[in-house]
């Protein structure tokens, strides 16, 4: 996916969808909205399933780190919440950057209940997974890309702000590594010349005293 690195982070805040996408995207929609609505549940627990860490960012969890099947309606109520988060995104696909700011914003919540980036990929996979398999023989190779681009612009614009900080922290580091690696390069030099002068000094005193 897009997690942390550079060109792409920096690529998906430009992109947009074209007409022909936004059609795609809200047609297709309307053919299986029902069913991800009567399969809400299925989200959630495939994502766990997917990325097991990432059932403590639900409450009713209480952070035990294990799955009981007795919540499942609380797995279904949580389901039902990213199922109408998706619905209200694709009815504003054709103006993703009017609604950016209200994404960023469910991101930062989400942070604050523990999100981490490595459960991006994992709810890519899902998200795909769940629409290819509601689309069944009509699932062509456009409508798998186009979809693939909007997940992407999707999960981009709600963990931008903490995509951004990776970054950040990912080029500070590689700025580091550099300093540091010149510095080592120039002890080396320092290191070789003191050697140098300390084999001298030894010559020197051994062809003074002994020759």
């Amino acid at each position: 996916m897009f997690e942390g690195d550079p060109v792409t982070t920096a690529r998906l805040q430009h992109v947009t969808l074209t007409p022909r996408q936004v059609q795609l995207i809200k047609s297709s929609w309307e053919a299986m909205e029902q069913d991800f609505l009567k399969n809400s549940d299925h989200v959630i627990s495939r994502l766990v399933k997917e990325a097991p860490g990432s059932i403590n960012l639900f409450t009713f969890v209480h952070g035990t780190g294990v799955y009981n099947p007795n919540f499942q309606m609380d797995m279904r109520r949580h389901g039902l919440k990213m199922v109408s988060i998706i619905c209200w995104v694709v009815s504003k696909c054709h103006q993703m950057e009017n609604i950016k700011p209200d994404l960023e914003k469910l991101g930062e919540r989400h942070h604050g209940y523990g999100f981490k980036l490595r459960y991006v990929r994992p709810m890519e996979t899902v998200l795909g997974d769940m629409i290819r398999e509601n689309m069944g023989h009509l699932y062509t190779a456009e409508l798998r890309e186009t979809w693939s681009l909007f997940i992407r612009i999707l999960l981009h614009s709600i963990f931008h702000v903490m995509l951004k900080t990776q970054v950040s922290w990912r080029q500070e580091m590689e700025n580091f590594m550099l300093q540091f690696v010149r510095i080592q390069k120039k002890k080396k030099k320092i290191l070789s010349a003191a050697a140098l002068a300390v084999v001298i000094v030894i010559l020197v005193v051994f062809i003074f005293f002994y020759i």
